[in-house]
């Protein structure tokens, strides 16, 4: 799910229209981010702008925002407006219905408005990652090319980048559901496709999780509570992503929970629940995967650290390991 800083920002956008203060002009903006106003007239200098988000560095400023309006929505089109430090000039864009495809309720593709308040931008390559917010469960990420047109979107946000412009993201998830299981793919910026990483079929950890849980199930109460209690299908939160470039793989936290399954006093009540703390190591090209609990790794490999343990020397170690059982 998206981090605390971006949940903070939503929630400082919230709290502004919330209290009635006025949303800052874009010259505001630029003032506040020490940007220089220009000279000659650039759009929308003097109106105000709503949920936005700005990337200012040595480089560059790049700024991502709404027109205010009366009814505080936010309304197409998303503007972006950019300013090269280097050259002194500014380029803008008006990106208009821009479209991500998500999975409905039928695992079938549809298409929705990729629309929704600027909560961070960042540069990779050739390329600027606009984190857009949906809900705490589901986003869309807008990728744009150097000119400011639009490349990509993909339902979801970032996790960690690779110096190859390939990237792994997580996953939009229904927020209102009974469990929430977030998911790993990895984006190919050549073919602008993305591959499953995580989940991944015969994963033992997930196999043995299925079947204790399948022990507790309480058909009644799954009725009441409206949970589906598909024990091959529970809430996964995945933590933060490491990459290593130099082995070209990635490694991460997952924890199993089991919302939808008990409630959390049944879960802490029974003291049987605790140790559901997984790590996952996969390595590309091609692919394979490694999965582990995260009290093993100190014993076997002499660290828990992740940034280490992808290092090619410790990863081929932890490749070499028996798979669980």
């Amino acid at each position: 799910m998206p981090n605390l800083r971006q949940l903070l920002v939503a929630a400082v956008l919230l709290g502004r229209w919330a209290s009635g203060q006025q949303n800052p002009t874009l010259g505001d903006v630029l003032k506040q981010e020490s940007v220089p106003v220009p000279l000659v007239a650039i759009p929308h200098l003097d109106s105000r702008i709503t949920s936005y988000a700005t990337l200012n560095d040595d480089q560059e400023f790049l700024v991502a925002y709404y027109l205010d309006n009366p009814k505080n929505e936010l309304r197409f089109p998303l503007f972006v407006a950019q300013f090269n430090r280097q050259s002194g000039q500014w380029r803008h864009a008006e990106l208009n219905n821009t479209k991500v495809q998500i999975f409905g309720a039928t695992d079938h593709v549809i298409q929705d408005d990729c629309l929704g308040s600027v909560l961070d931008i960042s540069r990779h390559g050739d390329n600027y990652f606009l984190n857009l917010h949906f809900n705490p469960s589901a986003g869309c990420l807008l990728i744009l090319n150097k000119d400011l047109t639009v490349s990509h979107t993909l339902a979801g946000w970032p996790a960690a980048f690779f110096k190859s412009g390939s990237f792994a993201w997580i996953g939009d998830m229904v927020h209102f559901s009974d469990i929430h299981a977030e998911t790993l793919f990895l984006y190919d910026p050549v073919t602008h496709k993305s591959q499953q990483v995580y989940p991944q079929k015969s994963d033992p950890l997930r196999d043995d999780f299925s079947t204790r849980l399948e022990k507790v199930i309480n058909k009644n109460q799954c009725a009441e509570n409206n949970w589906a209690c598909e024990p091959d299908r529970f809430a996964t939160e995945i933590g933060s992503v490491e990459v290593n470039d130099e082995s070209h793989a990635l490694a991460f936290h997952a924890a199993f929970e089991t919302e939808g399954f008990l409630t959390r006093e049944e879960t802490d009540r029974s003291g049987q629940w605790y140790d559901d703390d997984y790590v996952y190591f996969y390595q590309f090209n091609p692919l394979r995967w490694r999965e582990s609990s995260i009290y093993d790794l100190k014993p076997k490999f002499g660290t828990d650290s992740l940034k280490e343990l992808l290092a090619p020397a410790k990863l081929k170690q932890v490749f070499s390991t028996p798979s669980p059982q």
